[in-house]
C-alpha cells in the first residue's frame, strides 16, 4: 500500500450502471474487501433494486492504512447464481480517502 497515506481511512467503491433491460441480477451480489491485517469483510447488495440506466456508486467497504504496510488491498464482486446475466456496466473501481 505504498501509494496510500498511512493512518488514513479509505473506502472502496464500484461505479456501476444496470442498463434498462438488464437481467439476471435478481439475486444479491456479494461484495468483499480484503485489507492487510484485517479479516475479509463481505456485504450483499441487490443490484436489481438500483435505478436502471443511471450511474451509481456501490460501496464495497472501508479500511485504514498503517505505517510500513506494503501489501495489497483487494476487493471483488461475485454472484454465483448459475444463469445468464446481462446489462451490468462497470465504469470504475475507486479507492479514495473517506470524507
Amino acid at each position: 500500500m505504498g501509494e496510500l497515506t498511512p493512518g488514513v481511512q479509505y473506502e472502496a467503491v464500484y461505479e456501476i450502471k444496470l442498463k434498462r433491460g438488464g437481467c439476471g441480477w435478481e439475486h444479491p451480489v456479494t461484495l468483499t474487501l480484503s485489507a492487510p491485517g484485517e479479516r475479509a469483510r463481505s456485504r450483499r447488495v441487490n443490484f436489481y433494486e438500483l435505478p436502471k440506466g443511471e450511474w451509481r456508486e456501490v460501496k464495497v467497504g472501508e479500511f485504514k492504512t498503517r505505517p510500513g504496510e506494503t501489501r495489497q488491498v483487494s476487493f471483488e464482486l461475485l454472484q454465483d447464481e448459475a444463469h445468464d446475466k446481462k446489462g451490468l456496466v462497470l465504469k470504475s473501481a475507486v479507492v479514495r480517502p473517506k470524507s
